[in-house]
């Protein structure tokens, strides 16, 4: 089974390379702060033994300096996750009632558009009925007035216009 720590500092291993890029930094950090001190307090005789006094004020802040490193490290990790939630709650709270709102107002937008080109169409569709129904009863009314003619009928009816 793999685990998701290692040791021996328990930290996350997604979170190792920051970890160890953090302690780094403060190394080489403490470093300089020490190195600039014991130079500027010149208690040394020459470079090596300036050398060597910021070796060991390094080695006893070694403890310190991993200690502010997996702290700083579990810091951020807390941080990155409060913006992570951060911004899921700002999503949820504002992005998707917005877009929830434009889906709606499209699709009552689309509904009108819907009923518009209906209404055309009915139109369109009613004034074909219409003209169907009145091109039959002029055909069937000049058919019986053609047949009351050749019957020799007086034909009285009056036009289907009228």
């Amino acid at each position: 089974m793999d685990n998701d720590f290692f040791s021996p500092l328990s930290v996350a291993k997604r979170l190792a390379a920051l970890c160890i890029g953090v302690t780094m930094l403060y190394t080489i950090g403490w470093t300089a702060f020490i190195a600039q001190h014991e130079v500027r307090t010149g208690d040394h005789p020459d470079l090596e033994h300036t050398a060597i006094a910021v070796a060991e004020r390094v080695g006893q802040v070694d403890g310190l300096i991993l200690l502010y490193s997996i702290a700083t490290t579990v810091a951020l990790d807390i941080v990155g996750g409060m913006i992570m939630v951060t911004a899921r709650y700002l999503e949820n709270k504002f992005v998707k009632p917005l877009i929830e709102r434009h889906k709606a107002e499209g699709r009552a937008e689309g509904r009108m558009e819907g009923r518009e080109e209906g209404r055309e169409e009915g139109v369109a569709a009613g004034i074909i009925t219409g003209e169907a129904a009145e091109r039959r009863r002029w055909t069937e009314w000049n058919a019986r007035r053609i047949e009351a003619e050749r019957a020799g009928v007086p034909f009285n009816e009056p036009p289907p216009a009228s």
